[in-house]
């Protein structure tokens, strides 16, 4: 498989920093940017053409279920992988309702992420196993 480009759309500089080290860590995967709002993950977005948007949900501007809901009009839009602060299921059937298709909690490792990455870029849904019990627990 080619190399996973990756756009981060993080607020918080110090995560997003993060982030970018750890992605630089591994060989097949590169960050083709970092943005830290709304308007900005979008734009780069539609310039960029990543494989992969990292997104919190929590940006200002225009938060991740906006931009998500603006790529969604694009014939292809970039594989969006959530990963946020937000553990409500209101979020994630919002996020996966328009086109998440990876939703990790920011308290999770980093080997879950990048398990997240790949699985995305390959097409596949990926859902923590934090996030996933929610869903459990209505069940019940």
């Amino acid at each position: 498989m080619s190399t996973i480009r990756i756009l981060i759309a993080e607020d918080h500089a110090m995560l997003a920093d993060a982030l970018k080290m750890l992605l630089d860590t591994q060989a097949d995967m590169e960050c083709i940017g970092i943005v830290g709002d709304g308007n900005s993950a979008l734009a780069h977005a539609l310039q960029c053409r990543p494989d992969v948007l990292l997104l919190d949900l929590g940006l200002p501007e225009l938060d991740g279920l906006a931009v998500m809901k603006a790529l969604q009009a694009l014939e292809t839009p970039p594989r969006a992988l959530v990963v946020t602060a937000r553990m409500d299921a209101g979020s994630v059937r919002a996020a996966l309702a328009l086109g998440a298709q990876g939703y990790v909690p920011k308290n999770e490792s980093s080997s879950e992420l990048l398990l997240a990455i790949r699985r995305v870029a390959q097409g596949q849904r990926y859902i923590s196993q934090d996030i996933a019990s929610l869903f459990m627990d209505d069940q019940a």
